[in-house]
């Protein structure tokens, strides 16, 4: 469950705020589409399965509403390690917190983890939006119809919205379909200027574990985990250092490649990815340890998926 902030009042006007829950399949885009929605990097997006292992809130406030988005873990039924485990009860339990919840698939792909998403929400009895993306995928826009047609009948949804993450396209139309499910409050959960839940320290260790996901082989970033040892902010610049753990010796020689390339690669592209964010220099330093068997862990596992 979700800790429920101090609500600021506001008592000039009748608003709405509320929860809004991502829900989906690995990989259908959701971090994308949260980081697009908010207009900042919110969420680690890197294009493979299983990225997402938190519940991440964006928090969008606009046209006298506040919608915070939960980005959660994709649901996957191969639970191979306790993290796995961890991480589609994280996903399953934004449900009960959430006022709203959007289901995202992909245009033109239905697999059972959809099943077995709709069947969460016929039990969570919330209502549901659910958002086709990836249609920029689609030959010709009037495909669009049919599959439209046929999605309809699968569940009552509050509404259909297709959109494209990558894209933007027809995003202000989700938007508002959201905000007319919210429930109306007299303030918002959260400052107006506010864009996530998380603190600066776990959003620097995911924009390290993005670049470790893009870079690395198929199946190594899901045994890599990032800890922020040191972040110390300066006016002009910002001094990080980071422990990537690692679940095998063989693995940590990977992350740190040939004469250290590999790290370097990740260092560097971590570098410019926090300079943007931040809006100043960052010196960054980098060390590979490795603790095995981390993902069964249950202090280690609580930790990342809390």
């Amino acid at each position: 469950m979700i800790d429920m902030p101090i609500e600021y009042e506001d008592n000039t006007q009748k608003t709405r705020s509320g929860y809004c829950a991502i829900i989906g399949r690995s990989n259908v885009g959701k971090s994308t589409l949260l980081n697009k929605l908010i207009g900042a990097w919110i969420s680690s997006t890197a294009g493979k399965p299983q990225t997402t292992r938190q519940k991440i809130c964006g928090i969008l406030t606009e046209q006298d509403a506040q919608i915070v988005f939960i980005d959660t873990p994709g649901i996957h039924l191969k639970e191979t390690h306790r993290l796995n485990t961890a991480m589609n009860k994280a996903a399953i339990a934004s449900l009960d917190a959430a006022d709203v919840i959007l289901f995202v698939i992909e245009v033109n792909e239905w697999h059972t983890e959809e099943d077995r998403i709709l069947e969460l929400l016929a039990g969570a009895n919330k209502p549901c939006l659910l958002c086709v993306n990836k249609i920029d995928k689609l030959r010709d826009r009037r495909d669009l119809l049919p599959v439209l047609a046929q999605l309809s009948r699968k569940f009552q949804f509050a509404a259909l919205v297709p959109v494209s993450a990558v894209g933007g396209d027809n995003l202000t139309s989700l938007k508002l379909e959201v905000r007319k499910l919210l429930p109306h409050s007299q303030g918002y959960i959260f400052p107006e200027d506010q864009l996530s839940d998380r603190d600066v320290r776990f959003i620097m260790a995911e924009m390290i574990r993005e670049q470790l996901t893009r870079s690395l082989e198929e199946e190594l970033p899901y045994a890599v985990y990032v800890e922020i040892a040191l972040y110390e902010e300066r006016a002009e610049c910002v001094s990080i250092s980071a422990i990537i753990w690692v679940a095998r010796n063989s693995h940590k020689a990977i992350v740190i490649g040939r004469s250290g390339n590999m790290l370097k690669k990740i260092g560097s592209r971590t570098r410019a990815s926090i300079e943007r964010f931040l809006g100043k220099r960052c010196h960054l330093k980098l060390w590979v340890k490795v603790k095995p068997n981390w993902q069964d862990d249950p202090r280690i596992v609580s930790r990342l998926t809390a």
